[in-house]
């Protein structure tokens, strides 16, 4: 997967014949019948003979009914009569099959595929009618339903990306195989029934009929289809008919007023960006549980995870601009990704860094949300600087051979590095540039398919730039270089040599082009700016030759270049002392972070001497996003990098710290409800039980700050983590006043987290044979099974996962697999032990393949990061 744009399957081939062999022989031998795939060569081999693909789809869902009756006429042309032809099919039992007017007789499902006998088959327009029944789908995937516990309501949703629409029903499910979809669906009275357009309604009895709009050309992961009594709301104010959805006992959570303005002002910057009207003529947003990403940018039809973006206590700012990101970047979708889709799956990073981008940048404009690009800093590029250090790190353009890889490389660097890259671009090139580019790339390409290099062809005729080295340092090599200043002071206290120093970095180790800003800051006060191209191992930069020494200097400010930027010593020393840090902007602030950050795992700062500024700065923070963005950083330093002794010093002074700023900061405020977090997070002691406690039975009062259903969950799980005495009854208390699904998830994430062996070997029992058990919850528990306060607990689990793991890769489904594999590893366990039996597994035929080895390597590399931390 890491391979070179060099070697990727789509470039450059010397020799046409033998790729047209080895793509024959693919096509007449099928992907492996163990789980549901298609291969590249496959695909186009089939797109090269199929178009114009129409579906005519029929559904009959019964209100109890755990399966759905399914009816599918595929309308197509064939260029040549083919040697093979199939469509993908996951269904369960398939009743009837004709293929052009013929009917055949013990119609099978084969290898997940429906077969289609080359002879019944013709050159020009051809029909393919199936019948078939299936089961709702478990795992979050294909077609999934849920019985929502607080009113016996039932709901289904979809989600296909990227090779799950065969699941609903028999379809070419690549990527540009575009079709048109006409659907019909008939459901008990009082759903409603929702997908891609809008339909007409017709009531008969206990059933009504909802016969859709025949769709525009989308691709087959993009449909959508959702059913319930869901709860509506409407946007009177909006141009685009634009509606909510809920389940109806989530309904009074719906802040839709503030759902709706973001719509809005997002509808209207991308028109204006992209110069192109939206197209799909409403604009829906389905908030359901159980969905398995934070949403799906399905056409007109947005599939949203409600436990992420729907609160049950008054939203943060913080919540609130998070969730707006969210919005934003499923509809940037709508354009970059529907409207013009890539060929194959190897050039979704383009999608999803494109929305990222987009998502910020309509952020700051279209919201006003000024710090936007701040929070693009702190969670997102920290995320792929993370991402970008393993020994997985891999060229943000990859090869993906099958639709079972599609998701191997979809990470921080296909999201965080991928968008980070296209900011430098737009400033490399000049923002109207990039926008003219954009936009000529998305009316040049509407309604087809295209690859990358059709998007930078047009940014090169926009610019006038030749992008090809860009390219390939940017997008074909992978690692991430270090950028640092260096430089000479004359007797005067003036700079007399300023240069730029780029090092290789780690994965390719190659030096690449920068665009950026270097800022001069005095007494916190920015006194110079100049742009700076990089190119080489060291840039001169004589325009700062000659100027007074200031306090402080930061190498990439506006954060436009991709690198791990060191601060030279005398900024460091200074931004150190006391009161100096609070007195730069918060853009600076979440650099200086990062850097800190970058020399405790390279071990060039102890996690005790981190954790001593931490305690020291951070309580005259006045950003609550930054204060926030502690948190897996902390989570990593305590669980990880810290030896049991410096474990209990840090917790017990984050405790203390953090008590204090919940009294003493502003009641109400974003900040106080921030610092609850880091008051849980250090909630170890017999003292902080009963203030927990005591907080939730209202005997200790923090003056402001709310404590809605959410957050009395949150103190539950850290109360059963503490294993207090009554915790049972605490609970089942708790789950009474909150009967719903959210409140039976976070039931299970408590008991998940109980200091005893019983309950632990009840939760693994539970996690590893209920089938039917929803993957967030798998997540979710997994995240608290583990505890620093009781290792001796722990470590048992750490040699029962080694011996599970191989059952499961094996036995349970792709994405159950991936989420065990990285939320079970007994991460807290930092020993030598856990390391050997990660390389013994890691050196089996069943560690050396697919996502488990690439998982396990990543596991790998944190534990014995952990251990050269620990022992340095």
């Amino acid at each position: 997967m890491g391979e070179k744009r060099r070697n990727h399957i789509h470039g450059h081939v010397r020799c046409p014949v033998v790729l047209g062999f080895l793509l024959l022989l693919c096509w007449f031998n099928p992907a492996s019948a163990d789980t549901p795939n298609l291969t590249w060569e496959e695909a186009m081999a089939r797109s090269r003979l199929v178009s114009s693909v129409d579906y005519q789809l029929y559904f009959e869902f019964g209100a109890g009914s755990g399966e759905y009756l399914g009816r599918v006429e595929v309308a197509f042309d064939l260029a040549s009569r083919p040697e093979s032809l199939f469509l993908d099919f996951q269904g369960d039992h398939l009743k009837k099959l004709r293929v052009n007017d013929r009917e055949i007789p013990d119609a099978a499902i084969r290898n997940y595929r429906v077969y289609l006998a080359p002879e019944l088959l013709r050159v020009g327009r051809n029909r393919v009618t199936l019948e078939y029944e299936n089961a709702f789908d478990t795992n979050g995937s294909g077609l999934s339903r849920f019985v929502d516990p607080a009113d016996g309501n039932a709901y289904f949703f979809s989600h296909f990306e990227p090779f799950h629409a065969n699941r609903l029903f028999p379809c070419f499910d690549q990527p540009d195989l575009k079709a048109s979809y006409a659907l019909t669906v008939v459901a008990p009275k009082g759903w409603r029934i929702l997908s891609n357009t809008l339909a007409d309604t017709t009531v008969s009895g206990s059933r009504a009929r909802h016969v859709f709009n025949r769709s525009k050309r989308f691709s087959t992961y993009l449909f959508a289809l959702a059913g319930g009594p869901f709860a509506v709301f409407e946007d009177q104010r909006a141009r685009v008919p634009s509606r909510v959805f809920t389940t109806r006992s989530m309904a009074a959570y719906a802040d839709v007023e503030q759902i709706f303005e973001v719509t809005r002002q997002g509808m209207d910057f991308y028109e204006d960006y992209f110069g192109i009207p939206y197209p799909f003529g409403k604009y829906d947003q389905i908030f359901v549980p159980h969905f398995n990403e934070g949403a799906m940018e399905n056409v007109a039809a947005v599939i949203i995870n409600e436990d992420s973006y729907l609160y049950r206590e008054k939203p943060r700012p913080s919540q609130l601009k998070r969730r707006a990101n969210t919005l934003l970047h499923e509809m940037a979708h709508m354009w970059f990704g529907d409207i013009v889709t890539m060929r194959w799956w190897n050039d979704l990073w383009l999608n999803e860094s494109f929305a990222t981008y987009m998502s910020y940048l309509a952020q700051v404009r279209a919201t006003g949300d000024k710090d936007a690009w701040q929070g693009f800093s702190s969670r997102m590029k920290a995320w792929a600087y993370w991402q970008d250090q393993l020994p997985t790190t891999h060229p943000i353009e990859t090869r993906v051979p099958d639709t079972s890889s599609t998701f191997d490389n979809f990470d921080g660097i296909t999201y965080g590095k991928g968008a980070a890259v296209l900011k430098q671009l737009a400033f490399f090139v000049g923002p109207e540039n990039f926008r003219k580019g954009v936009a000529a790339y998305l009316k040049g390409h509407a309604w087809k398919n295209a690859a990358r290099r059709d998007f930078t062809h047009a940014l090169e005729k926009s610019s006038g730039r030749n992008l090809e080295d860009w390219t390939r340092l940017w997008l074909q090599t992978s690692g991430i270089n270090t950028l640092e200043v260096d430089y000479r002071l004359d007797s005067k206290g003036r700079i007399s040599h300023f240069e730029v120093l780029q090092g290789k970095g780690n994965g390719d180790a190659v030096l690449r082009p920068h665009r950026l800003q270097i800022a001069f800051y005095t007494a916190g006060i920015k006194v110079r700016t100049v742009n700076v191209e990089i190119r080489g191992a060291r840039t001169r930069v004589k325009a700062l030759e000659g100027l007074a020494a200031p306090d402080f200097i930061f190498p990439n400010q506006g954060d436009h270049a991709y690198a791990k930027c060191y601060l030279d010593q005398r900024s460091l020393d200074w931004a150190r002392a006391r009161a100096h840090l609070e007195r730069l902007p918060g853009d600076i602030r979440v650099a200086i972070w990062n850097t800190l950050w970058f020399m405790v795992r390279d071990g060039r700062l102890p996690p005790a001497a981190y954790m001593e500024i931490f305690l020291d700065k951070v309580a005259r923070e006045t950003d609550a996003s930054l204060v926030e963005a502690f948190r897996w950083k902390l989570d990593t330093l305590l669980n990880q990098y810290m030896s049991q002794e410096e474990w209990r010093t840090s917790v017990r002074h984050l405790y203390d710290l953090a008590w204090q700023q919940l009294k003493s900061l502003p009641p109400g405020s974003d900040l106080q409800a921030a610092w609850l977090e880091h008051f849980l997070r250090g909630a170890e002691s017999a003292e902080a039980a009963r203030r927990l406690q005591g907080m939730l039975e209202g005997r200790v009062v923090v003056p402001g700050l709310e404590l809605g259903q959410d957050r009395r969950w949150r103190i539950l799980i850290r109360l059963a983590a503490l294993g207090v005495e009554d915790i049972e009854a605490l609970l089942s208390r708790e789950s009474l006043r909150d009967p719903g699904e959210r409140g039976r998830k976070q039931l299970f994430v408590a008991r998940a987290a109980l200091p005893d062996p019983a309950s632990k070997a009840r939760i693994w029992k539970r996690l590893l044979e209920d089938r039917k058990l929803p993957l967030t919850y798998v997540r979710a528990a997994l995240e608290v099974f583990y505890q620093r306060s009781h290792p001796e607990l722990t470590h048992p689990w750490a040699e029962r996962y080694f011996q599970v793991l191989p059952g499961v890769v094996k036995n349970r489904s792709p994405r159950f697999a991936r989420s065990f594999i990285r939320f079970a590893f007994p991460r807290m366990n930092v020993e030598p032990s856990v390391l050997d039996e990660t390389d013994r597994l890691l050196q089996e035929d069943i560690g050396k393949t697919g996502f488990l080895h690439r998982l396990l390597l990543e596991a790998r590399d944190s534990l014995a990061r952990a251990l050269r931390i620990r022992h340095s």
